[in-house]
């Protein structure tokens, strides 16, 4: 996730990684286990804790979802641009990604990753 400088390598993990932290932190305040979100949102108590470690997207849907279960605004959940920018991602690195995935989706039998070295 990160690099030996501290900085992120992936910008979608960087995005993935300060959702996790920001719900992690907001349902220990309110002091809801993994299971218990998972249950009021209609989640396995695995796909939460895949959620807080930033290893696994979350849909909008599922934004919305956890931030009623846990009485509090979506947006408190989505990280800011401010926080996004001191996680050391690039915005030619956000780009890159995106193309990447982008790429990867349109034709899944090329390896994008070795053609664009």
């Amino acid at each position: 996730m990160f690099d030996s400088r501290g900085s992120v390598e992936n910008p979608f993990s960087a995005v993935n990684f300060l959702f996790g932290a920001k719900l992690s932190s907001a349902r220990r305040a309110r002091k809801v286990s993994q299971a218990e979100l998972g249950e009021r949102v209609g989640l396995s108590r695995i796909t939460i804790a895949k959620l807080e470690r930033g290893v696994q997207n979350v849909q909008l849907c599922q934004v919305f979802l956890i931030a009623r279960a846990l009485d509090m605004p979506p947006e408190d959940l989505i990280p800011s641009s401010r926080e996004f920018d001191n996680c050391g991602v690039s915005q030619d690195a956000l780009y890159l990604e995106l193309i990447r995935s982008q790429m990867a989706s349109a034709i899944p039998e090329v390896d994008h990753e070795e053609s664009s070295q």
